[in-house]
């Protein structure tokens, strides 16, 4: 399969993770350990379906590949939940639009200085071109913040808690990169499938130790969490799970093909695109700035 069909696919799961990301954060409307945890753990048994399915139910495991497993599940953790938050200070579009651009840029300078990779004009101007669509944001946020006269909405809008959620959700697509990129060039690990299925598994046994102490620990968590068992709710965390799942299946094809520096630029470009499709569908109110950080993407893009 070409690379830009693989692309292609990437865009259309980023479409529906972005969609079903929206639904679970509206409906986790407050931080609570036992809820993230009760997700992680749906979200875990789901993907560990999938990637038995996907695998044939041929699953195979070394020390390196378990090594990797853990790592990238602390990753899968954390940007899970960074996910979930982060929507309910900005739009889609906005978030996608920072979050993609300082990732391609981190993801950029770490495929040069860790893996050697040629430094090209053309990623340098992309980078340039993202950095200014970060600005565009920035102001197009900072304008919402303005216009907001309710102290409680404020808090809502405010760029500095928006600023620490990317800065995380950053880190993550940064590591997630750096670990699927050294995956697939290790000779010494197995298949793609076991080593996402054993991430699910690590991240399947953690979670029901975190659900199961906090329940223990304060009376009415376990109620208050299982309201996110019902049917609707659950395929949004069960569709936000495969498509995540299918894009990082993808990623692993694409990125033994090609280095971070090429690969992160055309990833977070799509991003940008994908997440202004995603404030579409649940009609969110966007500034000028938001649509010019979406051109310039677009540009960096095609490029």
């Amino acid at each position: 399969m070409s690379i830009p069909v693989l692309f292609l696919i990437i865009a259309a799961t980023g479409i529906g993770s972005k969609v079903f990301s929206k639904l679970c954060s509206n409906m986790l409307s407050e931080n609570s350990v036992a809820k993230y945890s009760l997700v992680l753990i749906v979200n875990s048994l789901v993907a560990c379906l999938f990637f038995a399915i996907s695998g044939g139910f041929k699953i195979d495991v070394n020390t390196v590949t378990l090594l990797y497993s853990i790592a990238y599940a602390a990753i899968v953790a954390v940007s899970i939940i960074a996910g979930f938050v982060v929507y309910r200070y900005a739009s889609i579009s906005n978030v996608n639009v920072v979050s993609s651009s300082c990732s391609m840029v981190c993801t950029a300078a770490v495929g040069w200085i860790f893996f050697s990779e040629k430094v090209e004009v053309l990623n340098v101007i992309r980078l340039v071109i993202m950095v200014f669509a970060i600005v565009c944001v920035l102001f197009d946020q900072k304008n919402k913040e303005t216009a907001i006269a309710s102290p409680t909405e404020r808090k809502k809008g405010n760029i500095f808690s928006l600023a620490v959620i990317i800065a995380v959700i950053t880190a993550c697509g940064c590591l997630n990169t750096v670990v699927l990129k050294a995956f697939s060039i290790s000779k010494e690990v197995t298949d793609e499938n076991s080593f996402f299925f054993f991430t699910n598994v690590i991240l399947l046994i953690a979670a029901l130790i975190v659900f199961a102490a906090v329940c223990l620990r304060k009376r009415g968590e376990f109620r208050a969490s299982v309201e996110l068992l019902r049917p609707k709710r659950l395929i949004s965390i069960g569709g936000n799970t495969v498509c995540s799942n299918i894009s990082s299946l993808v990623s692993v094809l694409i990125v033994a093909r090609m280095d971070v520096s090429i690969y992160s630029p055309i990833s977070s470009a799509l991003g940008i695109i994908v997440g202004l499709v995603g404030s579409l569908i649940f009609r969110e109110r966007l500034g000028v700035f938001a649509y010019i950080a979406v051109a310039v993407a677009c540009v960096a893009l095609i490029i």
